[in-house]
C-alpha cells in the first residue's frame, strides 16, 4: 500500500471516531443547557450515534472504493506495459483489494455495533 493510500485510510479512520464523539458531546451539552428528561437525552445521543455510523461507513466505502480503483488501476497498467508479468502482479493485486474491502467490512462490524449495542438504547424502553 502506498503512503497516499495509507493516509486516506487513516483520515477515514480519525472523521469516523470524531463523528462518533461529537454526537456523544452533543447529547451531553443538551442534557447540560435544557433540562431534559433522560428519554430526550438518550433520545438526542442514539440519533447522533446513528449518524456517526452512517457517516463512518459512508467515508469508508468510499475510501475502499477509491482504493480498490488505484490499486487495479497500477496492476493494469503493470500489465499493460509487460504482458508476462501478469502473473506476477495478479495475485499481489488481488490480495491488497481483499485486505481493502476487510477495512470496509471492519467499519460495517463498528457501524453495527453503533446502532445495535448502544448503551443509550436502554435509557429508551
Amino acid at each position: 500500500m502506498t503512503v497516499k493510500t495509507l493516509t486516506c485510510l487513516a483520515i477515514l479512520v480519525f472523521a469516523f471516531g470524531a463523528a462518533a464523539a461529537w454526537g456523544a458531546e452533543e447529547a451531553e451539552e443538551a442534557a447540560e443547557e435544557i433540562s431534559l428528561s433522560l428519554r430526550e437525552v438518550a433520545a438526542r445521543g442514539l440519533s447522533w450515534t446513528l449518524v456517526a455510523a452512517v457517516l463512518g461507513m459512508a467515508f469508508a466505502a468510499a475510501g475502499a472504493a477509491v482504493a480498490q480503483a488505484v490499486t487495479a488501476n497500477a496492476a493494469l497498467q503493470g500489465i499493460a506495459r509487460q504482458p508476462e508479468a501478469s502473473g506476477k502482479l495478479f495475485v499481489p493485486m488481488l490480495l491488497t483489494v481483499v485486505f481493502i474491502e476487510t477495512l470496509g467490512i471492519y467499519t460495517l462490524f463498528v457501524a453495527i455495533l453503533l446502532v445495535f449495542a448502544n448503551p443509550l438504547k436502554g435509557l429508551l424502553g
